[in-house]
């Protein structure tokens, strides 16, 4: 696995107080997440071929993405899924609708234990075939998770924890579909990359 620019550059990782808006932290989270990704398919194809659910596919990556973390800077982060807490609080966020509890489908993050950068990568996976209405809702929840905070209401000053879940450096989308799968990266609230990935043996 190639090392972002900034490790190759200074021969060090920057600090976790800067990872939010380091664009070669989000790089290489992309690059982590792309590799268990792969890893799934390999090890995992039956799943998609015998349509299993969200929650067993989103299981075997975790198991992935554990792997993919060990020898990278955030390899004391954790991997959970359905995880509904903030530190001791329920998970909320808060977005344009108002606030709403949430349960993420797989997350990667310090369980409030790194002030600094507790959230690392968000995902939300559904099947093609449900409802476009919970597809947009998935999307707006990556939306209001990876932004620095909801208008202006918290401000990260590396003392205490949002009330309201943010600051994640990678959300990501993720669509199975007949043979391959849509997947969105979400970077400060906005979307930053859409691609194909193609899971289905030819």
């Amino acid at each position: 696995m190639n090392l972002p620019i900034y490790f190759k550059k200074y021969g060090r990782y920057p600090s976790k107080c800067y990872w939010y808006n380091e664009n070669d932290v989000f790089r290489h989270l992309c690059l982590i997440f792309a590799e268990a990704n792969k890893k799934l398919i390999k090890d995992d194809y039956d799943l998609f071929v015998n349509d299993a659910s969200e929650t067993t596919v989103c299981a075997a990556l975790m198991h992935c993405l554990k792997t993919k973390l060990y020898m990278t800077p955030f390899n004391k982060y954790k991997v959970d899924i359905e995880y509904n807490r903030n530190f001791d609080r329920i998970k909320q966020i808060y977005s344009h609708d108002g606030l709403r509890t949430i349960n993420c489908d797989l997350i990667v993050h310090s369980r409030g234990h790194s002030i600094w950068q507790d959230n690392l990568i968000s995902i939300e996976m559904k099947k093609e075939y449900r409802h476009e209405d919970e597809k947009q809702l998935d999307r707006e929840r990556l939306r209001a998770l990876t932004r620095a905070s909801y208008n202006n209401a918290w401000i990260f000053d590396g003392t205490e924890l949002p009330k309201y879940v943010c600051r994640y450096i990678l959300g990501i989308y993720y669509e199975i579909k007949q043979k391959d799968m849509l997947i969105e990266y979400y970077q400060k609230g906005n979307l930053i990359k859409t691609y194909s990935f193609p899971w289905r043996k030819q």
